[in-house]
């Protein structure tokens, strides 16, 4: 573990995936976490105390990921964080929406001025650096989901805005949250459930659909209510229905074979569930730099944005003479999931960098997957 730390987090209201895990992850690191203002979504609670940007009451009910296994209640209280504001060693804002940046300022409006020791976590669905901010608040650090490979690559170190250098983080895996499943039993060969968040997903579960019908393989295919396939395509009547979370993640964990495409953002969070565990996934890079990356055919076997090759490769991959093949990726796959992309460990990675940037350490890349 980090040497221990006291650390204060800024939050939002509204559900925010990568900040959300590394509010989790903090809280699971055994670090002393203080929240403002505090979360109650995680702690198996709705969040209905606030508004939104156009005037409307907000709601954050309590998420899939968090409703089997929610966080302990919060033990702090908003006078000590007060009186013992000097000792925190790091302020981590995991969010830059309203509510947090309400809270940073009020930081300062009682402090005096912005943290000294200031991380930003910017999980927002767009590759944009907020610039300004950095320019204004001065951190020591800023964690980006969306860092594109073909800007930054592997230059991610030498990357700065104003001398706040930028770091990679995607989403991470809530594993705290899965239902207790055997993934080592298998009830489907073929298992995909994707919203309509990005064009080339139609394309892929089309592929999906079609393999399956010349196969005959058993399979579940998931898509929205309102689909366009499930009136345009000749087979998208079989389309089933997308699932609730717990029946979601055990359809996942019990299937040979799944795939990921981005959505909205390049990366989902449907990609970290599908490799919790010994599930063959399919997988088209996002374009984002990922510390410890997958590497394709070890940990994840690749595929083109057109998809004209997925019949081929769920073909070979549910053959039976590649069977072992198949089981040793997956394996690998999962186990590399676990080592490097749950919330804890990306807690652990921004914990990580942030104590050698405050005591002067030269940073090794190596060292956190880069």
């Amino acid at each position: 573990m980090d040497s221990y730390m006291k650390i204060l987090t800024t939050c939002d209201y509204e559900m925010d995936y990568l900040g959300s895990g590394i509010l989790v992850g903090l809280h699971e690191s055994g670090h002393d976490i203080y929240e403002l203002p505090i979360i109650g979504h995680i702690r198996g609670r709705a969040d209905d105390n606030y508004y939104l940007s156009d005037g409307a009451k907000g709601f954050t009910g309590v998420p899939g990921h968090l409703q089997l296994n929610p966080l302990p209640e919060y033990i702090h209280t908003e006078e000590e964080l007060w009186d013992t504001y000097k000792d925190f060693d790091l302020v981590v804002m995991t969010s830059y929406r309203r509510y947090s940046v309400d809270a940073l300022y009020k930081i300062k409006e009682k402090m005096g001025s912005f943290p000294e020791r200031l991380v930003i976590v910017d999980g927002e669905d767009h590759p944009v650096i907020e610039q300004g901010m950095v320019r204004e608040w001065k951190p020591i650090a800023y964690f980006k989901r969306e860092l594109l490979k073909e800007t930054h690559g592997f230059r991610v170190l030498s990357r700065s805005v104003e001398g706040t250098p930028i770091f990679p983080c995607p989403f991470a895996a809530f594993t705290r949250g899965y239902p207790d499943i055997n993934d080592q039993e298998k009830d489907y060969d073929l298992f995909l459930a994707l919203g309509m968040t990005y064009d080339a997903r139609q394309t892929l579960l089309a592929k999906f659909l079609e393999t399956w019908e010349e196969t005959e393989v058993e399979a579940l295919i998931c898509a929205n209510n309102d689909n366009p396939l499930r009136e345009s395509h000749p087979l998208g009547k079989y389309l089933h229905q997308m699932l609730g979370y717990s029946e979601y993640i055990v359809k996942q964990a019990r299937a040979k074979l799944s795939a990921s495409m981005r959505g909205f953002g390049r990366d989902t969070l449907n990609f970290w569930e599908k490799m919790s565990f010994e599930t063959l996934c399919l997988w088209n890079d996002p374009g984002i730099v990922i510390p410890y990356p997958p590497i394709p055919n070890k940990h994840v076997v690749e595929f083109e944005e057109s998809c004209t090759d997925i019949p081929r490769l769920i073909k070979y991959y549910l053959d039976p003479i590649h069977e072992e093949e198949r089981k040793a990726i997956a394996r690998a796959g999962k186990a590399w999931l676990r080592a490097y992309h749950t919330t804890e460990r990306r807690a652990s990675y921004l914990l990580g960098i942030s104590q050698k940037i405050i005591s002067g350490e030269k940073i090794d890349m190596e060292e956190f997957g880069l």
